[in-house]
């Protein structure tokens, strides 16, 4: 799939919206933290899935872990084990260990969360305070860039569009393998958010960080039509300081319907 060129980022005017501007750094958020309180927590079923099943998931990893071991020996451990698991499934301590290591993989994500839509009402009115905030537009393939500067530091994004299904997912970690379990989890929200269309950034282990921004990664922003003039002074004089040019813009309404009009603002 091809990565849209733009993305947004509504916010209300505050301390740490002001430092994204003029430390120019993006902050990751563990799931913990988001208004969902379902978000990233889909149900990983491991009893729901069949010895057989287990046979083959354990088969592949221990071909990895144990590839000096004759294949008629790799298959007899991969069966012993897919026994043992299988017995256990509805073990009662054992769901306790794995929601709490999910816990634990939890604290560890830093997720930055953005939309593909700058118009929509709603998201103007709940995370940008009632139209008196702004929103930052930005270009995702600079934005990607700027995470890709700290590879050395062992972060890895991971970016795409969140699926919105009416029907929460029950996953089966026995036949899907774990970088589509990861993707179920963290990309996945009820169809109710549906409006938001986000787009996520994702980094393990580097939960609750911050990270630069390169030149040219904020290409505009775009005040709330009930900006103060406060505000907008203060934007303006943060923008003259930035080393490249961000276009400066503010919403009006068409007096004739309830679209959105996108006025430009020279500073």
């Amino acid at each position: 799939m091809i990565s849209p060129l733009k993305t947004y980022k509504y916010r209300a005017f505050n301390n740490y919206s002001w430092q994204i501007l003029t430390d120019q750094k993006i902050y990751f958020s563990s799931p913990k933290y988001f208004n969902d309180p379902k978000d990233c927590k889909i149900p990983i079923l491991f009893e729901i899935g069949t010895e057989n099943q287990m046979y083959h998931n354990n088969l592949e990893k221990i071909k990895e872990l144990f590839p000096k071991l004759s294949p008629r020996q790799q298959k007899q451990k991969a069966k012993e084990l897919a026994k043992s698991i299988y017995l256990k499934r509805n073990d009662e301590i054992l769901k306790k260990e794995l929601r709490e290591s999910l816990i634990e993989t939890h604290s560890k994500v830093g997720i930055f969360s953005t939309s593909l839509i700058k118009d929509n009402k709603l998201m103007w009115s709940h995370y940008s305070d009632s139209h008196k905030g702004f929103c930052i537009e930005f270009n995702i393939d600079m934005l990607i860039k700027s995470l890709e500067m700290h590879l050395w530091k062992g972060v890895i994004p991971i970016f795409k569009e969140v699926n919105y299904t009416e029907i929460s997912p029950r996953i089966n970690p026995y036949i899907l393998n774990d970088e589509q379990v990861f993707m179920a989890l963290y990309f996945t929200k009820s169809i109710d958010w549906a409006y938001e269309k986000e787009y996520r950034f994702l980094i393990d282990e580097n939960a609750n960080k911050s990270f630069e921004l390169k030149p040219n990664t904020i290409t505009s922003i775009i005040l709330g039509s009930e900006c103060s003039s406060e505000n907008e002074k203060r934007m303006k004089e943060v923008l003259n300081n930035f080393s490249y040019q961000i276009s400066l813009k503010k919403i009006t309404y068409d007096d004739l319907d309830y679209n959105l009009l996108f006025e430009d603002i020279l500073y």
